[in-house]
């Protein structure tokens, strides 16, 4: 194991995942007076999406290098790979996985007009809860204590 894999835990990106996830649900509460106030929310909700994809896969076993090498930023070969390693999706946590693809990272992170479809931030927050809900069953059955879902993670 390197430095690097000892240093980037499944169970680390797990935390830092739900820490995105929550990020999002309290900006959306906040209801921040903006122009485009759903875009830092929807970049939350899809980074912690690709995160809780990226625990999944550590926790498999994949090191830190395969998952920078072999999958990168690219949410759909994440999905395809975690699925495949026994991930639980639900039929609306692929849509999702498929329009946050279509919209790629820098739609994500830089202004891009015209016409382009993405997931709504409803759908968004309900594949983070189911993927945060089997990511935990797994590190729970490798040894880990995980906190139950606080109020605001319950968030419909």
């Amino acid at each position: 194991m390197s430095d690097e894999d000892d240093r980037t835990t499944a169970f680390g990106l797990f935390n830092f995942a739900h820490s995105y996830w929550q990020s999002a649900v309290a900006l959306k509460k906040a209801d921040v007076s903006a122009t485009h106030s759903d875009e830092p929310v929807t970049f939350l909700y899809c980074h912690a999406v690709e995160l809780y994809l990226k625990a999944f896969l550590r926790a498999a076993g994949l090191s830190v290098k395969e998952l920078r090498d072999k999958y990168g930023h690219n949410v759909v070969k994440l999905a395809d790979a975690a699925r495949e390693d026994g991930l639980e999706f639900q039929d609306e946590d692929s849509a999702v996985i498929e329009l946050i693809a279509q919209m790629g990272p820098v739609t994500l992170r830089y202004l891009r007009t015209g016409y382009f479809r993405r997931p709504a931030l409803e759908a968004l927050n309900r594949t983070c809860r189911s993927f945060h809900e089997s990511v935990a069953r797994l590190l729970v059955e490798q040894g880990h204590k995980i906190r139950p879902l606080t109020p605001i993670g319950l968030a419909q």
